[in-house]
C-alpha cells in the first residue's frame, strides 16, 4: 500500500470514528450513577465528564459540598410569609444563572410535596407553605440507565454536525494532498502525523487536567489569565462584557467548558482537522517541541474555540496563540501563526454548532446537594466545576426559527428590564427613551400589572394611551403571509412562521418566546417567560382574551364593540375596568366583587389621564391625586417629564420621529445632565 493510500485511509478512519467516540463515556457514565465515580474512572482508565461542586449560599455565608456527599437535603423552616424563594446559579465572580433544571420541596412530615421547575433565571418561589413548618429542599437529577441512553443521544448533534463538516473540508483538501504526493519533494507525511499523534497521546493526562483550566478563564478570566502577557487585557475585557451584558450567552460558554464530553469531541475534530490540513512544516515544528507544547495548543485552540463562542474568532485565535507560548515562548509562534486562518473557519463553524446544540441540552450536574446556609426564606445553590460525571437533557425538541424582537423602527431590542438603560433611562442599545410606570396592581395566584410604556420608536404607534405610549393590554397578533408579528405590552414586535395543522409550535429562543395552535382553529397561543397569552383570531388579527401561567392561573379580558379592552378580571373578585373617551383610555377604576350583595362595588380611580388636542398623553394622576406631565415635539417625541415632587426631565435628540437617539439628558436636579455620543 502506497504511503499515500495508507494516509487516506488514516484521515478517513479518523472521520468515520466520530458515531463511535462517545461509547467508552456512555458506558462508564451509566456506572456513575451506581459506583462511586472514582472507582468507574479508574477502572476505565478514561478521562471522566465534569460534574459540579454544589454551594448553598445566603447572606454571605457558605457551605461547598463534593460529589461524595451523601447527605443531599437541607432542612429549613417555612417563615410567615409561607414562602421560599430558591436560586441556582454558577459558582462564578459574575451572575450567572443557571436555569430550567428542578427542585423538590418536602415537608420533614411527609405531609406535602412539591416539584417547583426553576426558570431561565435560576429562581423560584415556592408559595402556599405552612409557616414554621420544617422542609427538606434538595435539586434531584439522577436519571435511570435508560435515561441516560437518551440523553446522551443528543451528543449527536455536535458529533454529526461536526463529522459532516471535517467529511466537507476533507472534500476541498484531497486534491491539494493529491498533488502533494505527486511532488518530488514530499516528505514522510506518516511519520509526520506519527509524530504529532504520539505527542497528543503521551500528553493525554496533562490535556484533561488542563480543560478545567478553560472553565476557569471564564469564570475569573483576571487570576486565570493574568499570566499570559501583552495582549489578554482585551480577551479578559470581551470574557466579562458578555457575562454583565449576555448572561444568557455566558451561560452556554460555561456549560460547554464544563461538558468534557462535548470538548473530548471537539479536540478529536481540532486533531483530525489539523491532520488534514496540507501544512506538514507546520505539524513538524509542533511535533518536536513535545508532548507538553502540543497539549498547550490544544489547550489554546480549545480555548480559542469558547472565547470565539461569546466573541469573535480573530479574539479566540488571539487567545490560542498567547496560551501556546506560554510553554514553548515566542518559537512556537510561527508554527501556529501559519494556522491562523484555517482554525479561524474552524471556530466559525464551531460557533454556529455550539449555539445550535446547546438549546437541546441542559445541565444535570447538581446530583446532590447539601448542608446549607439558609436565612429569611432564601436559599442559594451555587455550582461550581468538579470532574466527575455529568449529562444534558433535552429540554426541548419544538422547531426554531429565532429572531430578535425588534421595535418600530427595526433595531433589535430585548425586554425593558433587562435593557442597559441610563438615568431616566435611555437605552445603552438603541439610543431611545423607554420610560415603563407602573400604575396599579390585582393581587392575586396570578398578579397582575397595570403598566404603560412610552417608547420614542413608537411615536406613530396609538393603542389607546396617545403616541408611543403601549400598555398592559395592548398585545396584538397579527397574520402578515407567513408570519405572525406578535406585538407585546412593551411595543416589542416579534415574529414567528404561522403555525398550521402540520407545524402547530414553532419557537423563537432568541425572543424567548413561543407560538402554538389552541386547541380551538380559531386560538392562537404565545408562551413568553411564565405567561400564555391566548389570542381569538378575527381574519388576519387577534384579539388577546386570557393571560395564563404554567398552573393555569388565568386573568380574562373584555372587549366593547369597538374591540377595545375594557376589563381585566383576576380570579379573586378583583377587576380593573377602562373608561375611554373616543379611543382614548381616561381612567383604570378599581371594582371588587361583594359575595354577601352578589355584586361588583366601585373601590376607587387607580389612575387618570389627560390628553391634548393631539392625542399625546400630558398627564398621570394616582389615587393619591399626585399627578406627572409630560410635553412633547409635533411628531411625538418627548421632551420633559415633570415629577409630581417637581423634578423636571428634558431630552434633546438627533434624528427625527421614530429614529431619533437622544444626544442629552439634564434636569432641575443638578447632578443629572449626561450628553450620549
Amino acid at each position: 500500500m502506497s504511503e499515500q493510500q495508507e494516509f487516506y485511509n488514516y484521515i478517513n478512519q479518523q472521520l468515520n470514528s466520530f458515531p463511535d467516540l462517545l461509547t467508552d463515556y456512555r458506558q462508564m457514565t451509566k456506572k456513575w450513577y451506581f459506583e462511586l465515580a472514582d472507582k468507574a474512572t479508574e477502572a476505565m482508565d478514561r478521562p471522566s465528564l465534569f460534574a459540579m461542586d454544589k454551594q448553598l449560599k445566603v447572606s454571605g455565608e457558605s457551605t461547598t459540598v463534593g460529589k461524595d456527599d451523601d447527605n443531599y437535603k437541607t432542612t429549613v423552616q417555612c417563615p410567615l410569609s409561607g414562602k421560599l424563594e430558591i436560586e441556582s446559579v454558577f459558582q462564578s465572580i459574575y451572575h450567572v444563572p443557571l436555569g430550567n433544571i428542578q427542585a423538590i420541596v418536602k415537608a420533614e412530615d411527609g405531609s406535602d410535596t412539591r416539584e417547583v421547575m426553576l426558570d431561565a433565571q435560576g429562581k423560584a418561589t415556592v408559595a402556599g407553605l405552612t409557616p414554621g413548618k420544617y422542609y427538606e429542599v434538595f435539586i434531584d437529577h439522577q436519571p435511570t440507565p435508560a435515561e441516560m441512553d437518551s440523553l446522551f443521544s443528543h451528543y449527536d448533534t455536535l458529533s454529526d454536525g461536526l463529522s459532516g463538516w471535517l467529511n466537507q473540508k476533507w472534500q476541498g483538501y484531497q486534491p491539494q494532498w493529491d498533488s502533494y504526493f505527486n511532488s518530488s519533494a514530499a516528505q514522510s507525511v506518516l511519520s509526520v502525523i506519527a509524530n504529532f499523534a504520539d505527542g497528543i497521546w503521551r500528553g493525554l493526562k496533562a490535556l484533561w487536567s488542563g480543560i478545567e483550566e478553560l472553565y476557569e478563564m471564564l469564570k475569573d478570566p483576571v487570576k486565570t489569565l493574568k499570566d499570559l502577557g501583552e495582549g489578554v487585557a482585551d480577551i479578559i475585557n470581551t470574557i466579562k462584557e458578555t457575562a454583565s451584558s449576555a448572561p444568557g450567552m455566558m451561560e452556554k460558554a460555561l456549560l460547554f467548558a464544563s461538558d468534557e464530553a462535548a470538548m473530548y469531541l471537539f479536540v478529536r475534530g481540532i486533531m483530525t482537522y489539523i491532520s488534514m490540513v496540507p501544512i506538514t512544516t507546520m505539524l513538524n515544528q509542533i511535533a518536536n517541541f513535545g508532548g507538553q507544547v502540543i497539549v498547550d495548543v490544544l489547550l489554546g485552540l480549545l480555548g480559542g474555540l469558547i472565547i470565539s463562542f461569546i466573541a469573535t474568532p480573530a479574539t479566540g485565535m488571539a487567545y490560542a496563540v498567547l496560551r501556546a507560548m506560554k510553554t514553548a515562548g515566542r518559537k512556537i509562534f510561527e508554527a501556529i501563526n501559519s494556522l491562523v486562518d484555517v482554525v479561524k473557519e474552524l471556530f466559525t463553524f464551531a460557533k454556529k454548532l455550539i449555539n445550535s446544540a446547546s438549546d437541546t441540552f441542559k445541565r444535570l450536574a447538581i446530583n446532590k446537594g447539601g448542608q446549607g446556609v439558609y436565612r429569611n426564606g432564601k436559599l442559594e445553590f451555587v455550582a461550581d466545576n468538579r470532574r466527575t460525571s455529568t449529562l444534558h437533557h433535552d429540554k426541548d425538541t419544538l422547531p426554531d426559527d429565532s429572531h430578535a424582537p425588534t421595535n418600530e423602527s427595526g433595531k433589535p431590542i430585548q425586554d425593558s428590564k433587562d435593557t442597559v438603560c441610563d438615568n431616566d433611562p435611555i437605552s445603552m442599545a438603541t439610543g431611545e427613551e423607554l420610560l415603563s410606570l407602573t400604575d396599579g396592581h390585582l393581587i392575586g395566584l396570578l398578579p397582575f400589572e397595570w403598566q404603560r410604556l412610552y417608547r420614542t420608536a413608537a411615536v406613530e404607534t396609538h393603542v389607546g394611551l396617545g403616541y408611543g405610549w403601549s400598555h398592559s393590554l395592548s398585545h396584538q397578533l397579527t397574520v402578515v403571509g407567513d408570519e405572525i408579528i406578535w406585538r407585546d405590552g412593551e411595543g416589542k414586535l416579534t415574529r414567528f412562521p404561522r403555525p398550521t395543522e402540520q407545524l402547530p409550535a414553532i419557537t423563537n429562543r432568541m425572543a424567548k418566546s413561543a407560538a402554538f395552535l389552541g386547541s380551538d382553529k380559531q386560538q392562537m397561543i404565545i408562551a413568553s417567560g411564565e405567561r400564555f397569552y391566548t389570542f381569538k383570531m378575527r381574519g388576519d388579527s387577534g384579539l388577546l382574551t386570557s393571560i395564563k401561567d404554567q398552573y393555569d392561573h388565568s386573568l380574562s379580558i373584555t372587549y366593547d364593540r369597538q374591540h377595545r379592552p375594557v376589563r381585566i378580571s383576576t380570579e379573586t373578585n378583583l377587576r380593573f375596568e377602562l373608561v375611554y373617551t373616543d379611543d382614548l383610555i381616561t381612567q383604570v377604576d378599581l371594582y371588587a366583587y361583594l359575595a354577601e350583595q352578589d355584586e361588583w362595588q366601585f373601590v376607587q380611580t387607580q389612575v387618570s389621564y389627560g390628553y391634548n388636542a393631539q392625542s399625546q398623553l400630558i398627564s398621570a394622576t394616582n389615587a393619591s391625586g399626585e399627578t406627572e406631565r409630560y410635553t412633547y415635539d409635533a411628531q411625538h417625541v418627548i421632551q420633559s417629564r415633570e415629577l409630581a415632587g417637581g423634578a423636571v426631565f428634558r431630552w434633546e435628540w438627533q434624528g427625527e420621529g421614530k429614529d431619533v437617539r437622544a444626544v442629552r439628558q439634564y434636569s432641575n436636579l443638578t447632578q443629572v445632565d449626561t450628553r450620549y455620543d
